[in-house]
């Protein structure tokens, strides 16, 4: 008898060991399945010019993660119209976007959208300027970024023109901080170069821009030997328009920023574009967008606030640009 309730026991004591086995992992696989993934996330991605060469590189390296992770991208270009970027951001929500990413060239007009969009959950990256509402901030020190390509021009006129140029400013007024950071490009000039000249200052943020700036200051200052801008596209139009009327040579530099492809090339080709501010922008957009996913899937981050390094980039030292 006692050796039957034995029995007894051990099969019931194996029965219920194997029951919690099953139990257990049955459970463990439902929360495998149930785990926060990023397939199937929605992002939204808002810029002020989307056949911009800087956001289209941007762009590329975001799809190049989303496609890895399922994530979907939808993109909005604003045209530098602050009207536009709020009706982008207002699409983005309806659309059901879990993240938001969005030049943000104009934070009164954008604050309100931004901070209903968090308050439902969405996650918002403003990039190029602050937003006290936004989840993540990224931005570029214009002040900083303006002194460094004034700098790097008044350098070059010191040592290649004995401290006296003719120069003409690409500026983008439609945006407010490239408006200041084209103030500060004209102040490190001075700053470096004293007796130089500004001659002209126009909007030239874009290629088309550059190339009729181009035009218009060959036929109004055709001495103008110096050009600096607050990007390399517009810089490139001018560029451009110069090398067509052959107005190139060692006495003409210009400079911009951004190290576009097409503004490293002209530097390594030895062509009057000689200098630009490396900010690894392509890096930049995939931060941005793994930020994006991370919070998503719970992981914060440690920093809310990320401010750009730069470097000023020449022919001496363009081994820097990845």
């Amino acid at each position: 008898m006692p050796g039957k309730i034995t029995r007894v026991c051990f099969v019931i004591c194996l029965s219920c060991f194997l029951a919690a086995c099953s139990f257990a992992g049955s459970f463990g696989e439902d929360t495998a399945h149930k785990e926060k993934t990023a397939k199937g996330m929605k992002i939204g991605v808002c810029m002020s010019d989307m056949t911009h060469t800087t956001f289209i590189e941007m762009l590329d390296q975001m799809h190049r993660k989303a496609d890895k992770l399922g994530v979907e991208i939808i993109e909005f270009s604003s045209d530098s119209d602050p009207g536009n970027m709020v009706e982008g951001l207002e699409n983005f929500i309806a659309a059901g976007c879990d993240a938001i990413i969005f030049q943000n060239f104009d934070q009164d007009a954008s604050e309100y959208v931004v901070s209903e969009a968090v308050k439902k959950g969405i996650i918002v990256i403003s990039y190029d300027n602050y937003s006290d509402a936004a989840t993540y901030v990224y931005v570029a020190d214009n002040e900083k970024l303006g002194f460094a390509i004034g700098h790097m021009a008044g350098d070059w006129i010191n040592e290649n023109l004995g401290g006296r140029a003719n120069v003409a400013i690409c500026d983008y007024s439609l945006i407010n901080f490239l408006n200041n950071r084209a103030d500060y490009i004209e102040e490190g000039i001075r700053e470096r170069a004293p007796e130089s000249k500004i001659v002209a200052r126009q909007d030239a943020g874009l290629l088309d821009q550059g190339v009729n700036f181009g035009e218009i200051l060959l036929q109004a200052h055709p001495d103008v030997n110096v050009v600096a801008g607050v990007n390399d596209n517009g810089v490139l139009g001018v560029k451009e328009a110069f090398e067509s009327a052959h107005k190139t040579g060692p006495s003409i530099a210009m400079f911009g920023c951004d190290a576009t492809e097409e503004g490293i090339k002209a530097i390594r080709e030895d062509s009057v574009f000689r200098g630009t501010v490396y900010f690894d922008l392509k890096q930049a957009g995939e931060d941005m967008f793994m930020a994006a996913v991370n919070a998503y899937l719970g992981d914060p981050g440690e920093k809310r606030v990320v401010t750009f390094q730069m470097v000023p980039i020449m022919k001496d030292n363009l081994d820097i640009v990845k």
